[in-house]
């Protein structure tokens, strides 16, 4: 599935007949105008080294998207593959307290961070544990998910899907398991959703489910 970089802080996503961006520089989603959508779809699709076309620049303008500074907008197109769900095993294990600890300190330290800090920090972050990453044979990082999982049962934060990717995502690249996050978008209803998956796996959702969504970033 297919995203274009259009500045490094920036992507664009064709979902449907709408086109998306997202702004991590904002942390905000934007829809491009459908009087310039065809146009700007054309753009994206094109091959040769046609400039964007003015309506679109203009409105990274308005929404301070690209702002003074900025290098002009590219189209990188960029290849998200959505690979099958993570075989889970279903039986609870016991877990130790230090795992408990372990693992409420890293949910609580993410909540905050999320709180504290923009979420360019937590990709940029998240992007270099991965970087040259050794990875864990399929039963230890089923066994390490599982812990994961268990133990955010009991931690009284309420989940969701950007919190606990991030925190999965750090406590994997703890036990020497690289993986990326990946942001989908639906445009009617607009909706969106984020998860983590490696070259192999889907590792916190079901490709049932983030099948439904568009890719607009990968870190």
């Amino acid at each position: 599935m297919t995203f274009w970089r259009i500045l490094p802080h920036a992507t664009a996503c064709m979902a449907g007949d709408a086109i998306v961006l997202l702004d991590i520089r904002q942390d905000r989603y934007f829809l491009v105008p459908p009087a310039i959508t065809t146009v700007t779809a054309r753009w994206l699709l094109s091959a040769d080294d046609s400039t964007p076309p003015a309506g679109f620049t203009a409105m990274l303008g308005r929404s301070a998207i690209r702002i003074a500074g900025d290098a002009p907008p590219t189209r990188e197109r960029c290849y998200v593959p959505l690979p099958v769900t993570l075989e889970q095993e279903f039986e609870r294990r016991s877990i130790g307290l230090d795992m408990h600890f372990r693992i409420d300190g890293i949910v609580t330290a993410t909540w905050l961070g999320l709180r504290l800090t923009p979420l360019r920090a937590h990709l940029d972050r998240l992007a270099r544990r991965g970087a040259g990453g050794s990875r864990l044979d399929q039963d230890r990082l089923r066994e390490r998910v599982g812990v994961y999982r268990q133990a955010r049962r009991f931690n009284p934060i309420a989940r969701n899907c950007l919190l606990d990717s991030l925190a999965l995502a750090r406590w994997l690249s703890a036990g020497g398991h690289p993986c990326r996050i990946v942001f989908g978008v639906t445009a009617t209803p607009f909706a969106a959703h984020c998860w983590i998956q490696d070259d192999r796996a889907i590792l916190n959702d079901h490709y049932d489910r983030v099948s439904r969504f568009t890719p607009i970033f990968a870190s």
